[in-house]
C-alpha cells in the first residue's frame, strides 16, 4: 500500500475521487474502503483500522510535500506563493484536521515552533540557522547586523540611541556645524551608557 501511495500521489487521488463523486462530507465520520487494482473493495469492514491506515498514508504524503521544508522530524512551512493562490495550504490543513479527528494520526513531523503556532501557544523566536533557504537566511543575517538610522523631526537637539535594536536617531539641525556640536556633546555625555 505504501508503494502505491508514493507512486500515485495519494493527495491527487483523493482530490480526483472527491471532486468526481462529491460524496465527501468533512463533518461526518470518515469511512475508508481500500480497493484492489481491479477496483474491487478489499472486503475489510472499517472499524477504525482502514481509516487509521489511510490517515497514516495521507500524513506521510503530506509530510513529503513542498509546502514544508526542513528535516523530516522538524518541518516548518515553506513559502510557496503559487500554492497559496491555489489554496493548497488550506486543503492540507483540512486533511491534517481529518487525520487528527477521524484517524487519530498527528503530524509528528511539525517543528516545535510550527506546532506552537498552530495551537496558538507562545513560541520562541526562530533561530536564523533554522531557516532552510540559504539566500533568505543570509539576507536576514545581514539585516540583523546593520544599524538603523532614523531622524528626529522635533526640537530635540541631541542624538538618541537604542542599543537593543541598534537604532541611532539623529536630530535635524539648521547647519552642519550645529549638528556636529550637538553630536559630539551627545556622544561625550553617553560614555557611561550601557555600563554597569
Amino acid at each position: 500500500m505504501d508503494e502505491w501511495a508514493e507512486q500515485n500521489g495519494l493527495i491527487e487521488q483523493i482530490d480526483l475521487s472527491v471532486n468526481a463523486k462529491r460524496l465527501f462530507e468533512p463533518y461526518k465520520p470518515l469511512g475508508v474502503v481500500f480497493m484492489d487494482l481491479g477496483d474491487n473493495p478489499e472486503g475489510a469492514v472499517d472499524e477504525g483500522g482502514p481509516t487509521r491506515e489511510f490517515c497514516r498514508l495521507l500524513m506521510k504524503d503530506i509530510q513529503s510535500r513542498s509546502l514544508f521544508e526542513g528535516p523530516d522530524n522538524s518541518k516548518l512551512l515553506a513559502l510557496d506563493s503559487h500554492a497559496i493562490s491555489k489554496g493548497d495550504y488550506k486543503l492540507i490543513g483540512k486533511m491534517i484536521s481529518i487525520c487528527l479527528i477521524d484517524g487519530g494520526v498527528a503530524p509528528h513531523f511539525f517543528a516545535p515552533q510550527l506546532f506552537s503556532l498552530v495551537v496558538r501557544e507562545a513560541t520562541e523566536d526562530v533561530d536564523l540557522t533554522e531557516i532552510v533557504d540559504e539566500g533568505f537566511r543570509s539576507q536576514l543575517q545581514k539585516a540583523c547586523n546593520q544599524p538603523i538610522l532614523s531622524f528626529i523631526h522635533t526640537d530635540r537637539k541631541f542624538p538618541e540611541a537604542n542599543t537593543c535594536d541598534i537604532v541611532l536617531c539623529l536630530p535635524i539641525h539648521r547647519t552642519y556645524e550645529e549638528f556636529c556640536n550637538h553630536m559630539c556633546s551627545g556622544i561625550l555625555q553617553a560614555t557611561e551608557f550601557g555600563m554597569t
